[in-house]
Parts: C-alpha cells; sequence; structure tokens
C-alpha cells in the first residue's frame, strides 16, 4: 500500500483512498466523507471492517511507519493502525463501519444487503453468489 500511496503522490494525486478489493460496494457518501477529512487538515482516514481491520485507508502525505512492520489478517489491524497514528501524532479520523469479505458468513451478509442502488452496483455478485448457494 505505501508503492500506492507513493506512486499517486509522485503523479500529483493530493488527497489519495485506498480500498479493499474483497468487500461490498463502499457507499458513495463514505468515499465523499474521507475525501472532505483529508482536504480540512486529516492526515489519515481509516474505513474499519467488523473483522478488527480496515476496507479503507486515505492520507493526503506520507505516513510509511503505518505499513512498516505491520502484521496483517488478524483482529487487531485496526487498533494497531490507530495506536501507532496516535505514538506518531497524526491526525485521523474513522469512517463508518464496514466488512470485507473473508468467510461464509461475510457472503451471506453480502447476499442480504437490502439497499436497492449497493444490489445494482453488484449484480453479476449477487447473482454468482445465488448460483454458488444452488449447488
Amino acid at each position: 500500500m505505501a508503492g500506492v500511496f507513493g506512486e499517486l503522490w509522485r503523479r500529483g494525486h493530493g488527497n489519495v483512498i485506498v480500498i479493499g478489493s474483497d468487500l461490498p460496494p463502499v457507499p458513495l457518501g463514505t468515499l465523499h466523507e474521507g475525501f472532505q477529512h483529508l482536504s480540512t487538515g486529516r492526515q489519515v482516514v481509516l474505513g474499519p471492517s467488523r473483522d478488527g481491520g480496515y476496507y479503507l485507508i486515505g492520507m493526503n502525505q506520507p505516513v510509511p511507519e503505518i505499513f512498516c512492520d505491520t502484521t496483517w489478517s488478524h483482529d487487531r489491524v485496526l487498533a494497531e493502525t490507530t495506536g501507532q497514528l496516535t505514538r506518531l501524532g497524526v491526525d485521523f479520523r474513522l469512517l463508518a463501519e464496514g466488512f470485507d469479505i473473508d468467510t461464509t458468513e461475510d457472503m451471506e451478509r453480502l447476499r442480504a444487503i437490502q439497499d436497492p442502488a449497493t444490489r445494482a452496483s453488484m449484480k453479476r455478485t449477487l447473482a454468482w453468489l445465488e448460483a454458488i448457494r444452488e449447488h
């Protein structure tokens, strides 16, 4: 992730948000909120996930220390990251909680989403979930 942020800043982007690839569509309002906080002086925004990690991270200036010596894929990733940000004196904001897809229960949670706009944005995923459910 540090490399992605670095490359986008090198290309002239000021506020950068990266999301995971294993999650339901992120509501546009969440992205707007994240960019709003980054444009008003906040250095880091995080979208916490239910499993103790985060599905989204945004920064408006480099904080590479949060990626160094980080152990991923456990239930304390968010807590460790926010603790490190606090120790570094970096201002951060937590956005709305979300979830990523790691388990069959997460797939069921995804299938159960009721918001029409979200469902419309993931028609193929929902069709695939229904197809594998039948087997």
